[in-house]
């Protein structure tokens, strides 16, 4: 024979391991491996810090804020006459052909509310925007031009 036989070691190995239970011995003692308790810490969700504040709360401070920048907003307002086939989109495209800056711009009732930024500004815009600039008339114009 060329070879020499294999032992079988894999054998003698499977004997001395114990059978698989949740009992270990670890330097002579006894010790359960309790996987209940594993399952459970690991079911603890930690609070995120997002959820610090209630719903009402949050609500309360949301609406809070927003009226603060509602008034910031219509503090330095100029206001024309609008017509009302006239797009917030529209509006603001043809703001930007004047050369007009704003922070907001609003539609109520046929008055177009154009908020700035300061009060500089505001008078700055003024005598660049004439006042009717939005109106029927010039809907069909500023429609024909964008058409082209």
């Amino acid at each position: 024979m060329l070879y020499e036989e294999i032992s079988n070691d894999d054998n003698e190995l499977s004997k001395a391991l114990p059978p698989r239970d949740n009992d270990l011995r670890v330097n002579n003692h006894s010790m359960v491996d309790d996987d209940k308790n594993n399952d459970q810490s690991d079911s603890v969700k930690y609070k995120s810090c997002h959820q610090n504040r209630s719903v009402e709360a949050r609500r309360r401070r949301n609406r809070k804020r927003n009226d603060i920048f509602r008034r910031r907003r219509f503090r330095y307002v100029m206001t024309r006459p609008v017509y009302p086939r006239f797009t917030i989109k529209s509006i603001r495209k043809i703001l930007r052909q004047y050369d007009i800056s704003y922070i907001h711009t609003k539609i109520k009732q046929e008055l177009l509310i154009i908020g700035a930024k300061n009060n500089k500004i505001k008078d700055q815009n003024e005598p660049k925007l004439p006042i009717n600039i939005f109106s029927r008339h010039k809907y069909y114009a500023f429609r024909r031009l964008s058409e082209v």
